[in-house]
C-alpha cells in the first residue's frame, strides 16, 4: 500500500463566491411637505447600506471566498486537501511546518479515530522498533529487574544469557542500591531504572548489594537478543516461565522443553503470570510441540469469513501440564492456555485472565511507516468467546494482595503450589 498523496482541490470543487447585491428599485419623489421626513430616512437606508457592504468587505477580507463551507457533505480526503491548500496559502508560519511531521501526526489521529486501543499508526522510526521487538532485539544490559522495598533497590530477576550483565558478572538476586552514584529509592526507582538503558557502546557504572557487601560494577550496553523463556525443575516438575510470544521465543521454548524431558521431569508447568502476548504464529508452533493432530484455531474476519489459524501435527509431549495465570495474562497468552485446555492437556490456575482475543495485522506502508489494524477475533478450536470476558481457570488462586511474586520462595507462592497439588491429582 502506497502512502498517501492529497491532491490539491479541484476548482469545479470549490464553492461559488459571493451573491450579488440586489439594486433597490428607484424611489418616486416625495411631496415637497414630507421632503425633511424622506431625506432622513433616506439617510438611515445609506447608512445601512454602507455598513452592509463594509461588513461585506470585512467578510471578504478575512474569510477568502474559495473557502467557504460547500453545500455538499465533503469526503475525509477533500477535506485532508482543503485544509492542505488553506495552510499553504495562508497559515502565516507555512513555510516552517513540518510536513513529513504534519503526515505522521494526520495518519495518526485517523487511526486514532476509529476508537480501537489496539489499532495504531509507526511512523518510520517507530515501527523500525516495533520489527526490532518482534525480533527480540534489545539495547541495554540484558536484566529484567522489580523494585525491592526491603533494601529500596533494583531486585535483578533475571540476567539473559550472552548479555552484557553475564559477562560483566550480575546475577539474580543482584539489588543494584545506586545507579550512576544516585542511590536508589522508592520515589526515583523508576528514573534509575531508565538510566540503566543507554546507546550502546556506552557504560553505566552500578553499586550493587550481594550477601550483604556492597560493590561498584562497570556495565558496557550492547545489543543483545531478549529471552523469553526461562526454565527450571522444583523437584519432579519443570517449570517453564514465558514472559512474551516474539520470533525468538518458539525456539527457546522447544529447548527448555526438550532439555527438561531429557532430565526426567514428571510433569510441565507454564507460567504466563504477566504474559500480555505476542505473535500467533510464534504461540501457534509452541502449541504444535505439544499437543496431537488436529486444528489449534481459527479466526473471524471482516464479513464473517473464518480462516483456521493453524494445525498440529500427531507428535505431542505426553506429560501432565497445568498453566498458570493472572489478570495480566492476555491474548496470545491466552490462545496458549485454552488451546492446552481444549485438548484436556492442561489444567488452569490462579485468575481470571484480561480477555483479548482479537487480532492485529501490522502492515507496512511505502515509506517505512505502518499502520497495525485489529483484523480479527480468534478463537481455539472449540469456539470459546473469551474476548472481553478473559478465561476463568480451573483452580482459583491468587497471592495475597501487594505481593511481589518474584520476591517470593516457590514454597510462598500460592499459585504455583496450588498447580504442583493439582499436578498430582492427574
Amino acid at each position: 500500500m502506497e502512502p498517501l498523496n492529497p491532491n490539491p482541490p479541484r476548482e469545479d470543487d470549490l464553492p461559488a463566491g459571493p451573491a450579488p447585491q440586489e439594486t433597490p428599485a428607484p424611489q418616486e419623489t416625495p411631496a415637497p411637505k414630507n421632503r425633511r421626513r424622506v431625506l432622513a430616512v433616506v439617510g438611515e437606508l445609506i447608512k445601512v447600506i454602507a455598513l452592509l457592504l463594509l461588513g461585506a468587505a470585512i467578510a471578504v477580507l478575512v474569510v477568502p471566498p474559495n473557502w467557504r463551507l460547500r453545500a455538499r457533505t465533503m469526503s475525509s480526503t477533500e477535506k485532508l486537501d482543503l485544509l492542505d491548500q488553506m495552510v499553504r496559502d495562508y497559515y502565516i508560519d507555512g513555510d516552517a511546518v513540518d510536513r513529513d511531521a504534519m503526515q505522521d501526526d494526520l495518519a495518526a489521529a485517523y487511526i486514532y479515530g476509529l476508537g480501537d486501543p489496539y489499532s495504531a499508526y509507526f511512523s518510520a522510526e517507530d515501527y523500525s522498533a516495533v520489527l526490532a521487538d518482534n525480533r527480540g532485539d534489545m539495547t541495554g544490559i540484558g536484566v529484567s529487574v522489580t523494585f525491592d522495598p526491603a533494601t529500596t533497590a533494583i531486585y535483578v530477576i533475571r540476567v539473559y544469557p550472552s548479555s552484557p550483565a553475564e559477562e560483566a558478572g550480575l546475577r539474580p538476586g543482584d539489588r543494584v542500591t545506586a545507579v550512576a552514584g544516585e542511590t536508589v529509592t522508592e520515589d526515583n526507582y523508576s528514573a534509575c531504572v531508565d538510566n540503566v538503558r543507554g546507546a550502546p557502546g556506552t557504560s553505566v557504572a552500578l553499586t550493587v548489594l550481594r550477601d550483604g557487601k556492597t560493590f561498584e560494577m562497570s556495565v558496557i550496553r550492547e545489543d543483545f537478543v531478549v529471552t523469553t523463556v526461562f526454565a527450571r525443575r522444583v523437584g519432579d516438575v519443570g517449570v517453564i516461565e514465558i514472559t512474551g510470544f516474539n520470533q525468538p521465543t518458539a525456539s527457546q521454548f522447544r529447548k527448555a522443553v526438550e532439555e527438561l524431558q531429557g532430565a526426567g521431569v514428571k510433569a510441565l508447568i507454564f507460567d504466563l503470570r504477566g504474559n500480555t502476548g505476542g505473535l500467533v504464529d510464534t504461540t501457534s508452533e509452541m502449541l504444535d510441540l505439544l499437543l496431537p493432530e488436529g486444528e489449534l484455531g481459527y479466526a473471524v474476519y471482516n464479513g464473517g469469513k473464518r480462516e483456521s489459524m493453524a494445525t498440529s501435527d500427531a507428535a505431542e509431549v505426553d506429560l501432565p501440564m497445568a498453566v498458570l495465570v493472572d489478570r495480566s495474562t492476555a491474548s496470545a497468552a491466552e490462545y496458549f492456555t485454552l488451546a492446552l485446555r481444549d485438548y484436556d492437556k492442561a489444567v488452569v490456575v490462579g485468575e481470571t485472565t484480561f480477555g483479548k482475543g482479537i487480532m492485529q495485522s501490522t502492515m507496512p506502508l511505502g515509506d517505512g511507516s505502518a499502520v497495525r489494524l485489529t483484523v480479527a477475533k480468534f478463537y481455539t478450536k472449540s469456539g470459546t468467546e473469551f474476548h472481553g470476558v478473559g478465561i476463568t481457570p480451573d483452580v482459583e488462586a491468587a497471592l495475597p494482595e501487594g505481593a511481589n511474586r518474584f520476591l517470593l520462595s516457590d514454597e510462598e507462592d500460592a499459585v504455583l503450589q496450588a498447580a504442583l497439588n493439582a499436578i498430582k491429582k492427574q
